[in-house]
Protein backbone atom coordinates (compact mmCIF):
# COMPACT_ATOMS: atom_id res chain seq x y z
CA UNK A 1 0.00 0.00 0.00
CA UNK A 2 2.96 2.43 0.46
CA UNK A 3 3.95 1.98 -3.04
CA UNK A 4 0.50 2.57 -4.12
CA UNK A 5 0.38 5.94 -2.31
CA UNK A 6 3.57 6.73 -3.59
CA UNK A 7 1.97 6.37 -6.90
CA UNK A 8 -0.85 7.85 -6.27
CA UNK A 9 0.64 10.70 -4.61
CA UNK A 10 3.28 11.60 -7.56
CA UNK A 11 -0.01 11.72 -10.12
CA UNK A 12 -1.82 14.22 -8.03
CA UNK A 13 0.93 15.88 -7.61
CA UNK A 14 1.84 16.30 -11.22
CA UNK A 15 -0.33 18.35 -13.67
CA UNK A 16 -2.75 16.24 -16.05
CA UNK A 17 -1.39 14.53 -18.88
CA UNK A 18 -2.11 16.37 -22.72
CA UNK A 19 -4.49 13.20 -23.96
CA UNK A 20 -3.05 13.69 -27.31
CA UNK A 21 0.86 12.78 -26.21
CA UNK A 22 1.70 8.82 -25.95
CA UNK A 23 2.47 8.38 -22.15
CA UNK A 24 6.34 8.86 -20.51
CA UNK A 25 8.02 6.04 -20.05
CA UNK A 26 7.30 5.15 -16.29
CA UNK A 27 4.39 7.13 -16.12
CA UNK A 28 1.96 6.35 -13.52
CA UNK A 29 -1.14 4.48 -14.34
CA UNK A 30 -3.71 6.11 -16.58
CA UNK A 31 -5.90 8.58 -14.25
CA UNK A 32 -3.28 9.02 -11.26
CA UNK A 33 -2.51 12.07 -13.05
CA UNK A 34 -5.92 13.71 -13.14
CA UNK A 35 -9.23 13.02 -10.86
CA UNK A 36 -11.55 10.16 -11.50
CA UNK A 37 -14.57 11.66 -13.72
CA UNK A 38 -17.56 13.34 -11.37
CA UNK A 39 -15.09 14.01 -8.83
CA UNK A 40 -14.30 17.21 -9.72
CA UNK A 41 -11.15 19.06 -7.94
CA UNK A 42 -8.97 17.34 -5.31
CA UNK A 43 -8.16 18.56 -2.07
CA UNK A 44 -4.81 21.26 -2.06
CA UNK A 45 -1.83 19.43 -1.04
CA UNK A 46 -2.95 15.57 -1.41
CA UNK A 47 -0.27 14.36 -3.37
CA UNK A 48 2.15 16.14 -0.95
CA UNK A 49 0.27 14.79 2.91
CA UNK A 50 0.00 11.04 0.92
CA UNK A 51 4.04 11.65 0.11
CA UNK A 52 4.59 12.95 3.52
CA UNK A 53 2.81 9.78 5.49
CA UNK A 54 4.26 7.10 3.56
CA UNK A 55 7.31 7.27 5.34
CA UNK A 56 5.61 7.23 8.91
CA UNK A 57 3.25 4.28 8.02
CA UNK A 58 6.54 2.23 6.31
CA UNK A 59 8.42 2.74 9.66
CA UNK A 60 5.49 2.19 11.69
CA UNK A 61 4.13 -1.01 10.06
CA UNK A 62 7.02 -2.36 8.23
CA UNK A 63 7.07 -6.09 8.19
CA UNK A 64 8.11 -8.67 10.93
CA UNK A 65 9.49 -12.20 10.38
CA UNK A 66 10.78 -14.43 8.82
CA UNK A 67 10.23 -16.93 5.51
CA UNK A 68 6.91 -18.72 6.42
CA UNK A 69 4.68 -19.72 3.78
CA UNK A 70 2.50 -22.31 1.84
CA UNK A 71 -1.18 -22.46 -0.09
CA UNK A 72 -2.93 -24.69 2.44
CA UNK A 73 -2.72 -25.12 6.17
CA UNK A 74 -1.06 -28.22 6.49
CA UNK A 75 1.88 -28.00 9.36
CA UNK A 76 0.16 -29.52 13.35
CA UNK A 77 -1.22 -26.09 15.02
CA UNK A 78 -1.59 -26.16 18.62
CA UNK A 79 -4.39 -26.17 20.93
CA UNK A 80 -5.02 -22.52 20.63
CA UNK A 81 -8.57 -20.99 20.63
CA UNK A 82 -10.40 -24.41 20.67
CA UNK A 83 -8.19 -26.61 18.03
CA UNK A 84 -8.68 -29.68 18.08
CA UNK A 85 -5.22 -31.67 18.95
CA UNK A 86 -4.56 -34.89 16.98
CA UNK A 87 -4.01 -37.68 18.64
CA UNK A 88 -1.10 -37.20 19.84
CA UNK A 89 -1.90 -34.08 20.99
CA UNK A 90 0.90 -31.83 19.19
CA UNK A 91 -1.67 -29.64 17.18
CA UNK A 92 -5.15 -29.93 15.22
CA UNK A 93 -5.59 -31.96 12.32
CA UNK A 94 -4.74 -30.54 8.74
CA UNK A 95 -7.52 -27.84 7.77
CA UNK A 96 -7.35 -27.08 4.15
CA UNK A 97 -8.97 -24.89 1.87
CA UNK A 98 -12.42 -25.85 0.84
CA UNK A 99 -12.91 -24.72 -3.12
CA UNK A 100 -16.08 -25.44 -5.65
CA UNK A 101 -15.12 -26.25 -9.48
CA UNK A 102 -14.33 -22.49 -9.85
CA UNK A 103 -11.50 -22.20 -7.68
CA UNK A 104 -13.60 -20.03 -5.17
CA UNK A 105 -14.18 -21.20 -1.02
CA UNK A 106 -17.37 -22.22 -0.13
CA UNK A 107 -18.76 -20.08 2.13
CA UNK A 108 -19.93 -21.44 6.04
CA UNK A 109 -18.92 -23.75 8.22
CA UNK A 110 -16.60 -26.67 7.15
CA UNK A 111 -17.78 -30.37 8.52
CA UNK A 112 -16.35 -29.89 12.23
CA UNK A 113 -14.18 -27.36 11.60
CA UNK A 114 -13.73 -23.69 11.07
CA UNK A 115 -16.44 -21.12 9.20
CA UNK A 116 -15.01 -20.75 6.11
CA UNK A 117 -15.33 -17.44 4.34
CA UNK A 118 -14.61 -17.49 0.57
CA UNK A 119 -12.20 -14.71 -0.84
CA UNK A 120 -13.33 -14.42 -4.40
CA UNK A 121 -15.33 -12.20 -5.19
CA UNK A 122 -18.04 -12.36 -7.83
CA UNK A 123 -16.18 -10.63 -10.12
CA UNK A 124 -12.71 -12.12 -9.85
CA UNK A 125 -11.33 -9.85 -7.45
CA UNK A 126 -9.96 -11.32 -3.76
CA UNK A 127 -11.37 -10.06 -0.51
CA UNK A 128 -8.77 -8.57 1.89
CA UNK A 129 -9.57 -8.87 5.36
CA UNK A 130 -9.11 -5.43 7.19
CA UNK A 131 -10.88 -5.52 10.56
CA UNK A 132 -12.35 -8.48 12.20
CA UNK A 133 -14.95 -8.02 14.77
CA UNK A 134 -16.25 -10.31 18.09
CA UNK A 135 -19.19 -11.66 16.24
CA UNK A 136 -17.21 -13.00 13.69
CA UNK A 137 -17.83 -10.63 11.25
CA UNK A 138 -15.28 -8.97 8.63
CA UNK A 139 -14.51 -5.76 7.21
CA UNK A 140 -12.68 -5.41 4.52
CA UNK A 141 -11.35 -4.58 0.75
CA UNK A 142 -11.10 -5.70 -2.54
CA UNK A 143 -8.42 -6.36 -4.86
CA UNK A 144 -7.37 -7.85 -8.06
CA UNK A 145 -4.76 -10.51 -8.67
CA UNK A 146 -3.17 -11.02 -11.79
CA UNK A 147 -1.48 -14.10 -13.00
CA UNK A 148 1.48 -13.24 -11.20
CA UNK A 149 0.06 -12.59 -7.68
CA UNK A 150 0.47 -8.88 -8.11
CA UNK A 151 -2.38 -6.98 -6.33
CA UNK A 152 -3.98 -3.91 -7.55
CA UNK A 153 -6.89 -2.62 -4.85
CA UNK A 154 -9.98 -1.64 -5.73
CA UNK A 155 -13.21 0.80 -4.36
CA UNK A 156 -15.93 -0.42 -1.94
CA UNK A 157 -16.00 -2.17 1.66
CA UNK A 158 -17.28 -5.12 1.94
CA UNK A 159 -18.31 -6.98 4.83
CA UNK A 160 -18.38 -11.01 5.39
CA UNK A 161 -21.37 -11.65 8.11
CA UNK A 162 -20.56 -13.72 11.24
CA UNK A 163 -22.01 -16.70 10.20
CA UNK A 164 -19.08 -17.12 7.69
CA UNK A 165 -21.35 -15.99 4.42
CA UNK A 166 -19.57 -14.79 1.12
CA UNK A 167 -18.21 -11.13 1.94
CA UNK A 168 -20.95 -8.63 0.28
CA UNK A 169 -20.29 -5.19 -0.97
CA UNK A 170 -21.70 -2.50 1.35
CA UNK A 171 -20.47 0.80 0.50
CA UNK A 172 -18.89 2.55 -2.59
CA UNK A 173 -15.44 4.45 -1.82
CA UNK A 174 -13.94 7.16 -4.66
CA UNK A 175 -10.34 6.23 -6.26
CA UNK A 176 -8.36 8.74 -4.36
CA UNK A 177 -9.57 7.16 -1.08
CA UNK A 178 -7.96 3.74 -2.10
CA UNK A 179 -4.70 4.96 -0.13
CA UNK A 180 -6.18 5.41 2.97
CA UNK A 181 -7.94 1.85 3.61
CA UNK A 182 -4.96 0.65 5.41
CA UNK A 183 -7.31 0.25 8.39
CA UNK A 184 -10.61 0.07 9.46
CA UNK A 185 -12.24 -0.80 12.20
CA UNK A 186 -15.32 -3.52 13.44
CA UNK A 187 -16.93 -2.58 16.67
CA UNK A 188 -20.49 -4.34 18.05
CA UNK A 189 -22.72 -1.09 17.37
CA UNK A 190 -20.61 0.25 14.43
CA UNK A 191 -18.39 -0.31 11.40
CA UNK A 192 -15.66 2.64 10.19
CA UNK A 193 -13.44 3.39 7.84
CA UNK A 194 -12.02 6.30 5.83
CA UNK A 195 -12.81 8.07 3.01
CA UNK A 196 -10.01 10.37 2.29
CA UNK A 197 -9.44 12.20 5.81
CA UNK A 198 -12.91 11.61 7.00
CA UNK A 199 -14.47 8.70 8.90
CA UNK A 200 -17.16 7.06 7.90
CA UNK A 201 -19.64 5.19 10.07
CA UNK A 202 -22.19 2.88 9.56
CA UNK A 203 -24.24 1.60 12.08
CA UNK A 204 -23.94 -2.04 13.08
CA UNK A 205 -27.88 -2.69 12.93
CA UNK A 206 -30.30 -0.98 12.08
CA UNK A 207 -31.36 0.42 8.54
CA UNK A 208 -29.77 3.84 8.82
CA UNK A 209 -26.87 4.88 6.31
CA UNK A 210 -23.22 5.54 6.83
CA UNK A 211 -22.31 9.33 7.29
CA UNK A 212 -19.20 11.23 8.74
CA UNK A 213 -18.12 10.33 11.88
CA UNK A 214 -16.69 13.61 13.97
CA UNK A 215 -13.81 15.72 12.99
CA UNK A 216 -10.05 15.83 13.12
CA UNK A 217 -8.88 12.31 11.53
CA UNK A 218 -5.85 13.13 9.54
CA UNK A 219 -5.60 10.05 7.98
CA UNK A 220 -2.36 8.86 9.57
CA UNK A 221 -3.03 7.38 12.39
CA UNK A 222 -5.11 3.95 13.56
CA UNK A 223 -8.48 4.55 14.99
CA UNK A 224 -10.56 1.60 17.08
CA UNK A 225 -13.80 0.47 17.54
CA UNK A 226 -15.10 -2.18 20.38
CA UNK A 227 -17.87 -2.85 21.96
CA UNK A 228 -20.03 0.43 22.05
CA UNK A 229 -16.85 2.75 21.71
CA UNK A 230 -15.20 4.49 18.77
CA UNK A 231 -12.05 6.01 20.19
CA UNK A 232 -9.51 7.92 17.43
CA UNK A 233 -7.06 10.94 17.65
CA UNK A 234 -8.25 14.29 16.67
CA UNK A 235 -5.08 15.93 15.02
CA UNK A 236 -6.74 18.96 14.82
CA UNK A 237 -7.84 19.09 18.94
CA UNK A 238 -4.30 17.36 19.77
CA UNK A 239 -6.54 14.76 21.75
CA UNK A 240 -8.31 11.74 22.04
CA UNK A 241 -11.70 11.54 20.81
CA UNK A 242 -14.44 9.00 22.12
CA UNK A 243 -17.88 8.46 20.38
CA UNK A 244 -20.73 5.67 21.79
CA UNK A 245 -21.48 4.31 18.40
CA UNK A 246 -21.70 5.99 14.92
CA UNK A 247 -24.24 8.89 16.14
CA UNK A 248 -23.71 9.32 19.78
CA UNK A 249 -21.76 12.40 20.93
CA UNK A 250 -18.38 12.91 20.80
CA UNK A 251 -15.96 13.50 23.99
CA UNK A 252 -12.22 14.63 24.20
CA UNK A 253 -9.53 13.76 26.79
CA UNK A 254 -6.92 15.53 26.76
CA UNK A 255 -3.36 13.54 26.60
CA UNK A 256 -0.39 14.19 25.36
CA UNK A 257 0.76 11.83 23.25
CA UNK A 258 0.44 9.73 20.05
CA UNK A 259 -2.95 6.82 20.40
CA UNK A 260 -0.93 3.43 19.78
CA UNK A 261 -4.07 0.71 20.60
CA UNK A 262 -6.78 0.33 22.44
CA UNK A 263 -8.66 -2.47 24.03
CA UNK A 264 -12.53 -1.49 25.92
CA UNK A 265 -11.97 0.64 28.23
CA UNK A 266 -8.06 1.57 27.92
CA UNK A 267 -6.82 3.43 25.29
CA UNK A 268 -3.36 3.35 25.36
CA UNK A 269 -0.84 7.22 23.92
CA UNK A 270 2.46 7.00 23.86
CA UNK A 271 4.54 9.81 24.96
CA UNK A 272 8.73 9.09 24.19
CA UNK A 273 9.31 6.20 26.56
CA UNK A 274 6.11 6.58 28.52
CA UNK A 275 2.93 4.84 27.35
CA UNK A 276 -0.48 5.78 29.30
CA UNK A 277 -2.92 3.30 30.11
CA UNK A 278 -6.34 5.76 29.61
CA UNK A 279 -9.93 4.97 30.55
CA UNK A 280 -12.26 6.02 28.26
CA UNK A 281 -14.92 5.98 30.23
CA UNK A 282 -14.07 7.42 33.67
CA UNK A 283 -10.84 9.55 32.41
CA UNK A 284 -8.64 7.68 34.82
CA UNK A 285 -4.82 6.72 33.76
CA UNK A 286 -2.06 5.23 34.44
CA UNK A 287 1.43 5.40 33.21
CA UNK A 288 3.55 2.10 31.79
CA UNK A 289 7.37 2.66 31.51
CA UNK A 290 8.62 1.02 28.10
CA UNK A 291 12.03 0.21 27.09
CA UNK A 292 14.03 2.32 24.73
CA UNK A 293 12.13 2.33 21.75
CA UNK A 294 11.20 4.90 18.43
CA UNK A 295 8.52 3.84 16.47
CA UNK A 296 7.95 -0.05 16.42
CA UNK A 297 7.80 -0.68 12.66
CA UNK A 298 4.83 -3.01 13.16
CA UNK A 299 3.25 -0.64 15.74
CA UNK A 300 1.49 -1.47 19.14
CA UNK A 301 -1.35 -3.46 19.90
CA UNK A 302 -3.51 -4.28 23.16
CA UNK A 303 -5.99 -6.68 24.48
CA UNK A 304 -6.90 -8.25 27.58
CA UNK A 305 -4.16 -7.45 30.28
CA UNK A 306 -1.17 -7.40 27.27
CA UNK A 307 0.36 -4.68 25.05
CA UNK A 308 2.59 -5.95 22.36
CA UNK A 309 4.60 -4.21 19.86
CA UNK A 310 7.00 -5.14 17.10
CA UNK A 311 9.81 -3.84 15.82
CA UNK A 312 12.52 -5.45 12.96
CA UNK A 313 12.18 -9.24 13.66
CA UNK A 314 11.49 -9.05 17.23
CA UNK A 315 8.09 -9.13 19.19
CA UNK A 316 7.75 -8.01 22.93
CA UNK A 317 4.81 -8.55 24.81
CA UNK A 318 3.97 -6.64 28.05
CA UNK A 319 1.70 -8.29 30.26
CA UNK A 320 -0.06 -5.79 32.28
CA UNK A 321 -1.36 -5.80 35.68
CA UNK A 322 0.44 -7.22 39.14
CA UNK A 323 2.94 -9.59 38.23
CA UNK A 324 3.14 -8.66 34.75
CA UNK A 325 5.86 -9.47 33.04
CA UNK A 326 7.70 -8.74 29.62
CA UNK A 327 8.45 -11.55 26.96
CA UNK A 328 10.47 -10.84 24.07
CA UNK A 329 10.53 -13.37 20.83
CA UNK A 330 12.64 -13.37 18.02
CA UNK A 331 12.20 -14.66 14.01
CA UNK A 332 9.11 -13.25 13.55
CA UNK A 333 7.48 -13.99 9.85
CA UNK A 334 9.52 -11.60 7.37
CA UNK A 335 11.08 -9.90 10.11
CA UNK A 336 13.54 -8.43 8.03
CA UNK A 337 12.02 -8.13 4.62
CA UNK A 338 10.86 -4.30 4.23
CA UNK A 339 8.70 -5.14 1.27
CA UNK A 340 6.09 -6.62 4.27
CA UNK A 341 3.85 -4.84 6.37
CA UNK A 342 3.31 -6.31 10.03
CA UNK A 343 0.60 -5.54 12.03
CA UNK A 344 -0.64 -7.12 15.54
CA UNK A 345 -3.51 -7.97 17.26
CA UNK A 346 -4.58 -9.51 20.43
CA UNK A 347 -7.31 -12.10 20.91
CA UNK A 348 -8.22 -13.52 24.38
CA UNK A 349 -5.18 -15.26 25.84
CA UNK A 350 -2.91 -15.22 22.47
CA UNK A 351 -0.84 -12.52 20.54
CA UNK A 352 -1.14 -12.66 16.56
CA UNK A 353 1.51 -10.96 14.45
CA UNK A 354 0.74 -11.14 10.58
CA UNK A 355 3.04 -10.18 7.60
CA UNK A 356 1.54 -9.17 4.18
CA UNK A 357 3.39 -8.27 1.03
CA UNK A 358 2.66 -4.49 -0.30
CA UNK A 359 1.89 -5.31 -3.62
CA UNK A 360 1.75 -9.21 -3.81
CA UNK A 361 -1.14 -11.73 -2.61
CA UNK A 362 1.26 -13.91 -0.18
CA UNK A 363 1.73 -13.16 3.71
CA UNK A 364 2.04 -15.21 6.92
CA UNK A 365 1.52 -14.99 10.48
CA UNK A 366 2.59 -16.34 14.18
CA UNK A 367 0.23 -16.97 17.03
CA UNK A 368 1.66 -16.77 20.15
CA UNK A 369 0.19 -18.57 22.93
CA UNK A 370 0.32 -16.27 26.22
CA UNK A 371 -1.14 -19.51 28.30
CA UNK A 372 1.85 -22.15 27.30
CA UNK A 373 4.31 -19.90 25.24
CA UNK A 374 3.89 -21.73 22.44
CA UNK A 375 4.44 -19.84 18.97
CA UNK A 376 2.53 -21.21 16.10
CA UNK A 377 2.80 -19.97 11.80
CA UNK A 378 0.36 -20.01 9.64
CA UNK A 379 0.48 -19.47 5.46
CA UNK A 380 -1.18 -16.48 5.32
CA UNK A 381 -2.22 -13.56 7.32
CA UNK A 382 -4.28 -13.72 10.22
CA UNK A 383 -6.37 -11.45 12.84
CA UNK A 384 -7.41 -12.13 16.46
CA UNK A 385 -10.22 -10.74 18.85
CA UNK A 386 -11.98 -11.63 21.86
CA UNK A 387 -12.00 -15.18 21.71
CA UNK A 388 -11.95 -15.44 17.52
CA UNK A 389 -9.32 -16.44 14.93
CA UNK A 390 -9.10 -15.28 11.70
CA UNK A 391 -6.39 -16.76 9.17
CA UNK A 392 -6.27 -16.72 5.52
CA UNK A 393 -5.47 -19.98 3.30
CA UNK A 394 -5.49 -20.16 0.27
CA UNK A 395 -8.35 -18.60 -1.79
CA UNK A 396 -10.64 -18.95 1.47
CA UNK A 397 -10.46 -17.35 4.91
CA UNK A 398 -10.65 -19.45 7.64
CA UNK A 399 -13.00 -18.69 11.13
CA UNK A 400 -12.57 -20.11 14.24
CA UNK A 401 -13.30 -19.41 18.20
Amino acid sequence: MDDLERRVAEGLSRPAPDPGRPPEPGSPPEGLGRPPEGLGRLPEGLGRRIVAGTAARRRRRRATAAAVGCAVVAAAFPMVLGFPADGNGRGPASVSASRDGNGAGAAGPAPNGPAVVPRVLPNGDRFRAVALGRDGSVLGTAESVDDEGTVTPRRGVWLAGADGSAPARIHDTSEETLPYLWTMANGATARIWPDGETLTCLPASGNKPAHPLGEGWDGREPFYAERDLIVWWDAGEDALSVAAGCDGPVRTLPVEGTLEAFADPYAYVRAGRTMRQVDVRSGASVAIPLPAVDDPSAGFAAGPGALAWADGDTLTVQRLGPGGDRRVLHDLPYGRDDEYIGRITIGDGVVVYSASHQDRDTGAAMVYDLRTGRRSPLPGEALAVGDRLLWRDGDTYRLTR
